[in-house]
């Protein structure tokens, strides 16, 4: 279905216009945007990863990619001749709520890293620099929201030979790949839907299976009501999860999409929080429809999960 930008009618008197600006970093009310780079340098025909630094100040928040009341933070490049930009990976995210406490969407605080991989050209000259632009756009709230705008860039020095990890920005893009959502190998999932409730199932694997806490579904086509609570409880070694649908949810829908969230993530000495799958809504009556986790959407995360976090393991700055 197609997202809703819904803002709270009180709101729009409160909008205010933001130039762009070429600055880098750049501070738009509430949040300071920056564009940064995993490597010092990029490699001809070497893809790379740099990020939107979003760094909010205390309790204003930004948007996931299905934003609930707000709307999504958007990139919109101008690269060299030859550069191609993958799509933003989308950190698992939280609810958000405005000071008064209510729920105002998906989204992000503090600061936040936006990761996208860029891809040179094979034939990029050695010796040389390039410069990669963007105009970054973002709604913030707090108990009001303005919408923010900025144009970003970066240059990076051209070098033939594989590019060193930058010294400021490569372990924190590296720890933000423990934010991306994963596939869980220990437990599988089913979903049916009725034309109010969404009902999730997950099953263990094992018995010995590492058990997820303060579980949070998060749709990524608002089919789930972002808003209302989600009962979860216990069953059978595994856990069931009811969800209200959204009012206009579109009942043509036929697969579960998005992002369950665990506080303590989802394997034994593993920081990942978030796992991504895309499941059919199976038969309530016969159970029927129940399969593996299909691949992540391009743009979207979905890594392989493993034990150890990737900062721990050496993960590649490049991807």
């Amino acid at each position: 279905m197609r997202l809703r930008r819904r803002l709270l009618p009180t709101f729009a008197a409160l909008f205010a216009v933001v130039s762009l600006a070429s600055a880098n970093p750049v501070r738009k009310g509430a949040v300071e945007v920056e564009l940064v780079s995993a490597t010092a340098s990029v490699q001809p025909g070497q893809p790379f990863t740099v990020a939107l630094r979003m760094q909010h100040d205390e309790h204003w928040h930004s948007y996931w990619t299905a934003p609930g009341t707000g709307y999504v933070t958007a990139l919109t490049w101008a690269l060299p001749p030859g550069f191609k930009a993958g799509d933003i990976q989308w950190p698992t995210p939280h609810t958000v709520r405005d000071t008064s406490g209510k729920i105002t969407g998906n989204g992000f605080e503090g600061e936040n890293f936006l990761r996208v991989e860029i891809t040179p050209p094979a034939d990029l000259a050695a010796g040389t620099s390039i410069t990669l632009k963007a105009t970054a756009e973002w709604l913030m709230c707090k108990s009001v929201c303005m919408p923010g705008d900025a144009e970003v860039d970066l240059t990076l020095p051209v070098k033939s030979e594989p590019p060193a990890p930058d010294a400021q920005w490569a372990d924190k893009i590296s720890a933000t790949r423990l934010k991306l959502p994963v596939t869980s190998t220990e437990w599988t999932a089913t979903a049916t839907t009725t034309d109010k409730i969404v009902t999730l199932r997950l099953t263990s694997k094992s018995p010995n299976a590492h058990q997820p806490t303060e579980l949070r579904f998060f749709a990524e086509d608002g089919y789930v009501d972002y808003a209302q609570p989600q009962t979860v409880r216990a069953e059978n070694g595994g856990y069931v999860i009811e969800m209200p649908l959204d009012a206009a949810a579109d009942k043509k829908t036929t697969h579960l999409v998005g992002v369950l969230a665990s506080a303590n993530g989802w394997a034994a000495g593993s920081a990942y929080r978030g796992w991504r799958f895309d499941i059919p809504f199976a038969d309530a009556a016969s159970g029927s429809g129940s399969q593996l986790l299909a691949a992540p959407k391009p743009g979207v995360g979905g890594l392989a999960l493993s034990s150890q976090p990737a900062a721990a393991t050496g993960g590649s700055l490049l991807s």
